[in-house]
């Protein structure tokens, strides 16, 4: 059996007995390649970015404003994520609008949470893949009677869009959201933590 054509190797010891190598496997070389661009991309998100979201289905709206994702102090794989801006719906009702999120890296994938009283809890695992310089990950939250389809979808050069779908027996709607940095890879100061 070539190296070159299997996935590992056997070496003969004796008559009956095999020894296992598994240097270099397709699959550990996957994970590796994975665990890389997942902290690629966890890199690519810090720093400061202007959103548009739109809202379609049962609710429809529009949200304008600003995220920020800052390190966490003395964390260097999490990020505090805050968000703030105005939000559009119905007839042209306006109204201030922010979120908080915890984007961490955690072994090889990233986690999104959210604060849930008082605790942290995780809503997306997030493992990327990519194609022609675009990581995309997804990921199925069920919350109650309701399904939480995100995609992911990161221009590593570039602008980031998440897509959300939720479906459930009173709830039937999208939000698409576009994120392009304000400046590139601006240190975000400490203030920020408190809003953006």
């Amino acid at each position: 059996m070539s190296s070159k054509s299997s996935t590992f190797r056997l070496a003969l010891i004796s008559q009956s007995t095999f020894k296992v190598d598994f240097r270099e496997t397709p699959f550990e070389r996957r994970k590796a390649t994975q665990k890389a661009l997942n902290q690629q991309v966890f890199r690519f998100l810090r720093g400061r970015w202007l959103i548009d979201r739109q809202f379609g289905g049962s609710y429809c709206g529009v949200f304008k404003g600003v995220a920020n994702f800052v390190p966490e102090p003395g964390a260097a794989r999490c990020y505090q994520y805050a968000e703030q801006g105005e939000l559009t719906v119905g007839a042209g009702q306006c109204f201030h609008a922010k979120q908080h999120y915890c984007y961490r890296l955690v072994g090889e994938s990233i986690e999104v949470l959210k604060h849930e009283e008082s605790n942290w809890v995780v809503m997306h695992q997030l493992d990327f893949a990519l194609e022609d310089g675009i990581a995309t990950a997804s990921h199925l939250h069920r919350c109650g009677q309701d399904d939480y389809v995100t995609g992911y979808r990161i221009d590593l050069a570039g602008n980031w869009e998440v897509a959300y779908v939720v479906q459930g027996p009173k709830k039937d709607y999208r939000i698409d959201s576009l994120y392009a940095r304000c400046e590139p890879n601006a240190e975000a100061t400490g203030s920020a933590r408190l809003g953006v």
